[in-house]
């Protein structure tokens, strides 16, 4: 990470499932977890029960608000 977005946005684009983890002493085990990237491929895989392999990767980020603005950022999976 170099402090500009083009770091987190080619883990994005690398990868088909991107979670955003942050610090969070009132979730359990104290980390929160928002999928940024992959709802629909995920949604897939369960609807067909057909496996399918997956890059993940996810990413550090200072609270919730951060990663939903990443998630809407991205916007990847827009609703079916």
């Amino acid at each position: 990470m170099d402090g500009t977005p083009e770091p987190v946005l080619e883990l994005i684009a690398d990868n088909d499932v991107v979670y955003g983890v942050w610090q969070d002493p009132t979730e359990k085990h104290g980390v929160g977890i928002l999928l940024i990237k992959g709802a629909n491929r995920l949604r897939d895989i369960t609807a067909t029960g057909t496996p399918a392999p997956l890059s993940m990767t996810a990413i550090r980020c200072t609270c919730l608000e951060q990663a939903e603005a990443l998630r809407q950022h991205v916007n990847t999976d827009p609703t079916h």
